[in-house]
């Protein structure tokens, strides 16, 4: 794995998180972005904005200063409270992460117009949150806290978890008992310490597992949803910035997605983005059959709820094709031989019919009659190079970094549940989705026992590239629907003869 991206993941990773409880997670970004062309500001409810300045230069990336996974790192990134830094590049911070602050501040964070004009407004999006315990009284060895986030109350009892201190040490312990009340939307978790130790109220907790392990091509971690996504935005934009491409690319990481979104929500009621920005939201979901570990970067169509814009995501299902196509021809038949038989063509969707049309090693051939060249022209790619091209990863692959390599996508209906795509759609932004498959969702293991969640190392790097390549690509999704319109028009003029 890239080691600039290993090393945003481990420092994103060592930091607690919960709902309305990100402060370290800010602050690591805040940290990162001190030294760049990415100017750092949050909104009125404490989301993150990262606007990337393509009209300023750009400086060496490996000086960028952010939290590390070591101890030493994770003490930095525990602290109750995040700072003030300083104004400019850190405007906006300075008025507190729970938004209180002068209105002159909160000026300093209105949507601007975009740097470059006729150029699409990309907004990359991801949430800083993950389920986990806040902390509320304690007597003695026995801490009260209330969970936040979606986890079958099944898997709570015996379960060890981790509380974060203000000095960077932590403490670990057992839940006994868990409970929904109908004072409160959170589960009420009684936890056993294993030693009788200050944890005051709001101290963040989380299951006891690692900050981040890697083996055999896959990341482990007590919280990759969704902090991979926010990672892959980061490492994102530094190559964004070394490449200087002319862009209009803003990052939003939001808050509390996993309490219903609110973060996204309250971004969406105070207008924290322009009206035109074209939102791409970045999630880990849940693996499946057709979208397992190891099938490179999955483009959704949709969540449980809805489906996504079209246009928009049309365009981004062909930046990925052309990302896919870009690859030298000698990679793209090594990664065949490599994936084996079982190869799913690109664009398989999560229905069971088309997951079996598209599960062959072979494209099957069309139904003969009128239908068959028609059925050929939308296809569009009829060679064996262009087909070699398109190929998507397998449904099973081997768990080796060397076997992933390579960019790959999929175009799927996620549908293990709802995203913050359907909430930005809902207030009226244009919006899709990017995705990566993992397992463990939300640290639910086989067995009914807690796990750390797992992705895909190259499943990761695959997105990674196709953000780059979105915000490198000239065209827009008004030219890709323009495109298609063309196709099916001329389609029409050479074939309805035949009718």
């Amino acid at each position: 794995m890239n080691g600039r991206y290993r090393e945003i993941l481990s420092g994103l990773m060592a930091c607690p998180t919960a709902p309305f409880a990100e402060e370290a997670v800010i602050r690591y970004v805040r940290q990162w972005a001190a030294d760049g062309p990415v100017e750092f500001a949050q909104d009125q409810s404490g989301n993150v904005l990262l606007r990337y300045r393509g009209d300023i230069e750009v400086p060496n990336s490996s000086a960028r200063r952010g939290c590390h996974a070591s101890a030493s790192s994770e003490e930095a990134c525990s602290g109750a409270k995040v700072r003030g830094v300083q104004a400019d590049r850190g405007a906006g911070v300075a008025a507190g992460l729970r938004g209180h602050g002068t209105q002159q501040r909160l000026a300093a964070l209105q949507p601007r117009a975009a740097v470059l004009p006729g150029k699409p407004h990309w907004v990359f999006a991801a949430h800083m949150d993950h389920p986990g315990l806040i902390a509320t009284r304690r007597r003695g060895r026995e801490l009260s806290a209330e969970f936040r986030g979606g986890v079958d109350v099944k898997y709570f009892a015996g379960a060890r978890v981790r509380f974060f201190l203000a000095d960077g040490a932590s403490i670990a312990g057992a839940v006994r008992s868990a409970r929904k009340t109908k004072s409160s939307p959170f589960l009420q978790c009684r936890v056993e310490l294993d030693a009788s130790v200050d944890v005051p109220a709001g101290c963040v907790g989380m299951w006891d597992l690692p900050a981040m392990r890697m083996a055999g091509g896959r990341i482990a971690s007590r919280g990759c949803d969704d902090i991979a996504g926010c990672a892959a935005i980061l490492c994102a934009l530094e190559e964004i910035a070394a490449a200087g491409l002319p862009a209009n690319v803003t990052a939003l990481l939001t808050r509390a997605e996993e309490t219903g979104f609110v973060g996204a929500l309250a971004a969406c009621r105070y207008e924290s983005l322009p009206k035109d920005a074209l939102v791409v939201a970045i999630e880990t979901s849940k693996a499946h059959a057709t979208a397992p570990l190891g099938c490179g970067v999955i483009v959704r169509v949709g969540d449980r709820t809805r489906t996504f814009d079209p246009s928009l995501t049309a365009h981004v299902s062909a930046v990925a094709q052309r990302l896919a196509a870009s690859q030298p021809r000698a990679a793209v038949l090594r990664r065949q031989s490599q994936l084996g038989a079982a190869v799913p063509r690109v664009g398989c969707h999560a229905s069971g019919s088309s997951a079996e049309a598209c599960s062959g090693a072979r494209v099957r051939g069309v139904q003969a009659g009128r239908g068959a060249r028609v059925a050929a022209g939308l296809r569009g790619h009829g060679t064996q190079r262009r087909l070699a091209a398109s190929q998507s990863g397998a449904a099973v692959l081997p768990k080796t970094e060397a076997a992933g390599a390579g960019f790959r996508f999929s175009r799927q209906l996620m549908s293990g549940g709802t995203c913050e795509s359907t909430a930005y759609a809902m207030f009226g932004y244009t919006a899709t989705g990017l995705c990566v498959a993992l397992d463990n969702y939300h640290n639910q293991g086989r067995g009914d026992s807690i796990a750390a969640e797992r992705i895909d190392a190259n499943d990761f790097a695959c997105l990674v590239q196709l953000l780059v390549a979105i915000a490198r690509d000239n065209s827009s999704p008004a030219n890709t629907d323009e495109r298609l319109l063309n196709r099916l028009q001329g389609l029409l003029k050479e074939r309805q003869q035949y009718l």
